[in-house]
């Protein structure tokens, strides 16, 4: 269950980084071209998730369990 939790979680941290980055593809959507330029360079930034998602479960192994947290 914890592994579902995961992968919804870092699904989320994906999709909230992607459309928190979005409006710059609305700006950008003047030229067809730029605004598809723009579009997957905000899809790419969404992939800062996966650093971001680990970083969320290591503090939280830290505060759940400290020992093996830091291990």
């Amino acid at each position: 269950m914890a592994w579902i939790f995961r992968g919804v979680g870092f699904a989320m941290m994906v999709f909230g980084i992607t459309m928190m980055s979005s409006p710059l593809a609305w700006l950008a959507s003047v030229l067809p071209i730029l605004g598809d330029l723009v579009g997957a360079g905000a899809f790419l930034v969404g992939g800062r998730g996966i650093p971001l998602t680990l970083l969320t479960i290591a503090i939280a192994w830290l505060a759940h369990r400290p020992v093996l947290g830091l291990a």
